[in-house]
């Protein structure tokens, strides 16, 4: 369960955290039935090209605190290549 605090502090706040979590869920099954969604052992799912998807996730890319820490690991001089979600039914 998710708390009512920051998952990235001054990032995400709850309500954008479960707007995005929300997001990808319908994108995936809507993608789904399109068979835009790649399925992995019937129980991974994977929703490629979510920056162009909804503007929760353009949030998460361009945030200058992401932005910092990205290029505090890979330098300056990075460009964002893929942006996709995971979704593991059990």
């Amino acid at each position: 369960m998710l708390s009512q605090h920051s998952l990235i502090p001054e990032v995400l706040n709850i309500t954008q955290a479960q707007e995005a979590r929300s997001l990808v869920l319908q994108l995936a099954q809507k993608e789904k039935l399109q068979g835009k969604v790649l399925l992995y052992d019937d129980q991974r799912e994977r929703v490629y090209g979510l920056v162009y998807k909804g503007e929760i996730f353009e949030l998460m890319v361009q945030h200058p605190t992401v932005i910092a820490v990205i290029e505090a690991i890979l330098g300056k001089d990075v460009i964002l290549g893929g942006f996709s979600a995971h979704v593991l039914n059990s």
